[in-house]
């Protein structure tokens, strides 16, 4: 019997971030679900919450992965998922309600590590 594969929700608004972390995501054999934005992404959780983890860019327009992360960490069907921030800013990192943090441009051997001890 096949192992159950560890879902990933990914929350970025820009395309390229969106395809590499997918592809290096597939590659490593998770199921991948892929979002534009934090209302896409509450929207989608609405209807499916079976996540193992949600990686999210924390600065997007409309609503940024901070208010987003906020949102989920109060949401009661969402609330034990480890969230993952990633952006290309330093200063967020102490400012913001997520289980990990990681730099862009995205490190595969650092996103690989993060991915193990969230999951």
């Amino acid at each position: 019997m096949e192992p159950i594969k560890k879902r990933i929700l990914i929350v970025d608004d820009d395309y390229k971030s969106r395809k590499l972390l997918k592809d290096i995501l597939e590659w490593k054999g998770y199921e991948v679900v892929v979002v534009e934005g934090g209302e896409e992404a509450i929207e989608y959780l609405s209807s499916d919450a079976d996540f193992d983890l949600i990686i999210t860019d924390m600065l997007m327009p409309f609503m940024s992965g901070i208010e987003l992360a906020d949102k989920l960490k109060a949401y009661k069907e969402t609330k034990n998922i480890p969230i993952l921030g990633i952006s290309a800013h330093l200063s967020l990192k102490g400012d913001i309600e997520v289980d990990d943090f990681l730099n862009k441009p995205i490190n595969v051997d650092a996103l690989l590590q993060k991915l193990d001890s969230l999951l």
